[in-house]
């Protein structure tokens, strides 16, 4: 599980750096709270389905791209 959570930690912060987004503007985006994307970026904590969903969607990819351990069917 810890790598799982690392792997989640870093593939987001570098998905939001690619596209230039600070960690406000990507909350901003989500709506979600700048708060809740540090917590993602450096404790790889796993927020609910719709948040983790509205991640993926506004960076463009699927959700097993961030959390690569996700079954594959999760959007």
């Amino acid at each position: 599980m810890a790598e799982a959570k690392g792997a989640a930690a870093n593939n987001l912060r570098e998905l939001r750096r690619r596209r230039g987004l600070a960690v406000w503007g990507l909350a901003a985006r989500v709506g979600t709270s700048p708060a809740t994307v540090s917590a993602i970026e450096r404790w790889g904590y796993r927020p609910g389905a719709e948040v983790r969903e509205r991640l993926a969607r506004v960076l463009g990819v699927h959700v097993s791209q961030i959390w690569p351990d996700l079954a594959a069917t999760e959007r």
